[in-house]
């Protein structure tokens, strides 16, 4: 596979990918928000220190799932039967 890499985007034979910042931080584990539901999503994490920014990781992809439906408004058990 032929790659080229550079801050925000990475073209192979496959295809080419653009890639947004949505975290930049200290922290082990980001909380992303408002993704469009049964929609695939692409990934790659780059780890930075004192000593500079590491390699990228592969391209890593997940669908996310439907949404659950809304919760019921206004039930409740009007008569209970026993036998």
């Amino acid at each position: 596979m032929k790659e080229k890499d550079n801050k925000n985007s990475k073209i192979n034979s496959f295809g080419y990918f653009s890639f947004n910042s949505i975290y930049t931080g200290t922290t082990y584990s980001h909380k992303i928000n408002k993704l469009q539901e049964n929609t695939p999503y692409n990934f790659r994490i780059c780890a930075k220190n004192d000593s500079g920014a590491g390699l990228w990781s592969e391209i890593y992809t997940f669908t996310t799932t439907k949404a659950p439906p809304n919760a019921l408004k206004g039930f409740g058990i009007f008569d209970f039967y026993f036998l």
